[in-house]
């Protein structure tokens, strides 16, 4: 097939200020509006610059396209924003460990 440039936002790699949530969620939204299922746009770029920011504000903003929309792409976000769940309770797991294993006594790893 074809190579688009536009269709592989590598610059999207270095995104990782929370400024950018909302226009990386207005870009998703145009996104999922044009895209044709075509699970190669840059969908997928956007969406690996939102889990690098994450947060709660990443969530909440899932959140709310999800519930704007009843076609099935907007629906189908739920499993990119439950893959920020993850990795925030990852991130606050990791956080905690050292602290809590100091608290019980155990060796940290």
């Amino acid at each position: 097939g074809s190579h688009r440039d536009w269709d592989d936002p590598a610059w999207l790699e270095g995104v990782v200020d929370p400024e950018l949530l909302a226009p990386l969620f207005e870009a998703l939204r145009a996104e999922l509006e044009v895209e044709r299922d075509d699970p190669f746009g840059p969908a997928r770029s956007i969406h690996r610059a939102i889990l690098r920011i994450g947060g709660e504000e990443a969530v909440r903003r899932y959140d709310e396209l999800i519930e704007q929309s009843d076609d099935s792409r907007f629906k189908f976000l739920r499993i990119q924003r439950d893959e920020v769940v993850q990795s925030e309770l990852r991130r606050a797991g990791q956080e905690l460990a050292g602290s809590v294993a100091r608290t019980l006594d155990l060796p940290a790893l």
